[in-house]
């Protein structure tokens, strides 16, 4: 009895598994039936275009001509001719300090000089009837070349009562005012020369063979994230960092309408030396898998969608990618309508679009 009832239920479960099978049967071939027979695709061709290999690092800007003007010499501040961010030239007057008891003594200074040398002019004359000694002709040149020496010296220490722009650039804030006492080195304001900024960034030591005087860089700020600013390599670190195993890179960087400034940090892309033709795709065109990445390949009768393997490479700007195994160029890449496709039997018709065929422009 105990054997029938164990075959009993071997042969019920056995009948339960069968209905199972037969109902996941008909389920299937349902769905199945309700997807469409034909998937309306779109597709692009694989273009192959000149790719320069690049590298992206982080530098910070700086100005090939910036300081800080400071005093040159002790006394009050009696005019001041700048605003804070004005634009000034080489040489335009910043600061005054207080000049009147220097320009006294250049006056004393002077009187002497043209006394001494009314002096110094008549023993000439009288020298040669006897009348005067030639030691004390040499007295009275000496007398006259000491008093006009320091005219000179006075005159040169006045230069520096005014503050002059060493070069021209652009005035920072303000530090000094009106009535404010200066000394020697007390800091007055900023100025920077902003129409070329220099950036200093850093690459590894493996790209030293690749990076070359001259060669371009892009880069970007915060402060513009739509924008892209353009200059050259001047100059390579001539030793490799030995803690960080980098190379430190310096490039020149056009700022012409003055939207950078110095100390700002700054995304940098590199263009390296090297360049190579390469195939590209749109990115949207890719689809992964736990095997890899694919794309649909049309079907040289463009009635099916073949499912291709690719190795992907660098993701480019304008939503590309670039192919490094399983494409030609020219190939037909299937690119709108493949979502559907893993749910139907890959038979396809390609949409009416003239722009189809057409992909985004590489950088």
């Amino acid at each position: 009895m105990k054997h029938n009832h164990q075959s009993y239920i071997a042969i019920t479960l056995f009948s339960l598994l069968l209905l199972v099978n037969q109902a996941a049967l008909a389920v299937g071939k349902s769905l199945q039936d309700l997807m469409p027979s034909t998937t309306t695709v779109t597709t692009v061709a694989a273009k192959e275009i000149t790719w320069r290999e690049s590298v992206q690092s982080v530098g910070s800007l700086s100005a090939f001509k910036g300081a800080t003007i400071t005093a040159q010499a002790n006394g009050p501040v009696t005019e001041i001719y700048f605003k804070s961010g004005d634009e000034v030239k080489k040489g335009q007057k910043l600061v005054q300090i207080y000049p009147d008891i220097l320009q006294a003594q250049i006056a004393q200074a002077k009187a002497n000089e043209a006394l001494n040398k009314a002096t110094y002019e008549r023993d000439k004359k009288l020298v040669a009837k006897g009348f005067v000694t030639a030691e004390a002709l040499d007295t009275a040149k000496a007398n006259y070349e000491f008093s006009a020496a320091q005219v000179r010296q006075y005159e040169a220490q006045l230069s520096q009562y005014v503050i002059t722009a060493p070069f021209s650039g652009r005035i920072g804030l303000n530090q000094v005012s009106i009535g404010s006492y200066l000394t020697v080195g007390t800091p007055i304001v900023d100025l920077q020369d902003i129409n070329s900024l220099r950036v200093d960034f850093s690459l590894p030591e493996t790209y030293l063979n690749q990076v070359k005087v001259g060669e371009s860089v892009s880069l970007t700020s915060n402060a513009y994230p739509d924008k892209s600013f353009q200059g050259n390599v001047y100059a390579i670190d001539s030793s490799i960092d030995t803690d960080t195993r980098m190379i430190s890179v310096r490039a020149k960087i056009d700022n012409d309408k003055h939207q950078l400034l110095p100390g700002a940090y700054v995304e940098v892309t590199l263009y390296l030396t090297n360049s190579k033709q390469v195939i590209v795709i749109p990115a949207t065109a890719v689809q992964y898998s736990p095997e890899g990445a694919y794309v649909y390949l049309l079907s040289k009768d463009k009635k099916k969608a073949i499912k291709t393997p690719v190795s992907l490479g660098e993701q480019l700007d304008n939503n590309q990618i670039i192919i490094t195994k399983g494409l030609k160029p020219g190939d037909p890449i299937i690119t709108g309508g493949q979502m559907k496709l893993m749910y139907s039997d890959y038979n396809v018709k390609v949409a009416d679009n003239k722009t189809a065929g057409n992909p985004p422009t590489s950088k």
